[in-house]
């Protein structure tokens, strides 16, 4: 806001006033003079330099939407998936106060009723990003590879490198190559799933629920008669197509995924008009019972509906144990 002098000496409205009365052009021009980006040498703990291919694209994006801005490398904080994913949300002390789970389990913000959910399938496409993600990995991965990927995630959490040692052994463990058809790239998808996901966003409900807050959980489970669906099945963000009624030549349905589409649209409109996915303008095609950490209560989104209890509970509990041990 102070570069493009909107400093707002009248108090926050002010300052929105003065911002939405400038271009698009404009603020993204002032936002972006000065562009620090990560670069890959930051894992080892060396200054960036911006010369990775992760890094070069990142950097043509931001000089193409600002011409002649001034493009920084920035070693301080490496997202766990950049460079394919270069962002992550900053504890600047104003607009985030703290990691927001810990505003979760205090019960710090905006009580509203919500729904969580995550996909069967939610890590499949994001195992090939491991390539550039975690350099030296193959694709798809090998045991060994997976053995030095998940130190690189579990270390932004701690730097006892006894408990990560310890956490990549029990995690192997818990996924067993023989449980994913002896795919390295289902089991790498499965952990990548329950770590970033499912089990984080049942962190995220039952801190909620435990408050007394209003929180619906749900796994989109969906067979789709979709070309890519034998090789990703239900990835990441394919849910979206079906919330919103959407179809095309690459992504059909049928009187399946139909009714599954029609069901989420029935909830996600009765959620916005009256805080709940079981009372709308439209009547709940199945009950949809609330969250909470005793029966851990959720919805699986695949034809016919179903309602069932405790969603991937013994993988989540070892990743809650596992995080636990890093945060003592």
């Amino acid at each position: 806001a102070e570069s493009v002098k909107c400093s707002g000496s009248g108090g926050a409205s002010d300052q929105l006033t003065c911002l939405r009365s400038l271009s698009v052009d404009d603020l993204l021009k002032s936002n972006l003079t000065t562009v620090p980006i990560i670069g890959s040498d930051a894992i080892a703990g060396s200054p960036a330099t911006g010369s990775s291919l992760g890094d070069l694209a990142v950097r043509s994006f931001y000089e193409a939407l600002a011409p002649g801005a001034t493009v920084q490398s920035a070693a301080a904080y490496h997202p766990e998936m950049a460079p394919i994913m270069p962002w992550a949300a900053v504890i600047d002390g104003v607009n985030l106060l703290e990691v927001p789970l810990e505003s979760l389990k205090a019960n710090k913000w905006a009580d509203v009723p919500v729904i969580f959910g995550t996909n069967k399938n939610e890590g499949t496409i994001f195992v090939p990003a491991l390539v550039v993600v975690v350099p030296g990995t193959k694709f798809p991965p090998t045991t060994a590879n997976l053995e030095a990927a998940l130190p690189h995630f579990f270390s932004h959490y701690t730097s006892n490198t006894t408990a990560v040692a310890d956490a990549v052994t029990n995690a192997m463990a818990m996924y067993p190559l023989s449980a994913h058809n002896n795919s390295q790239w289902r089991r790498a998808a499965a952990i990548m799933r329950d770590w970033f996901f499912t089990c984080a966003t049942r962190r995220a409900a039952t801190a909620i629920s435990d408050n007394g807050g209003d929180v619906w959980l749900y796994q989109f489970s969906q067979k789709l008669p979709w070309l890519m669906y034998d090789v990703l099945g239900d990835y990441h963000g394919s849910e979206v197509y079906l919330v919103f009624g959407y179809s095309d030549l690459t992504h059909p349905y049928n009187s399946d995924v139909t009714s599954t589409s029609d069901a989420m649209m029935t909830y996600w409109t009765s959620m916005a008009y009256r805080g709940s996915p079981n009372t709308g303008l439209s009547s709940a095609p199945t009950y949809w019972p609330q969250f909470n950490s005793t029966a851990e209560m959720n919805m699986q989104l695949s034809w016919p509906l179903a309602a069932n209890a405790n969603l991937e509970t013994t993988v989540c509990d070892f990743w809650d144990e596992t995080l636990s041990s890093f945060q003592s």
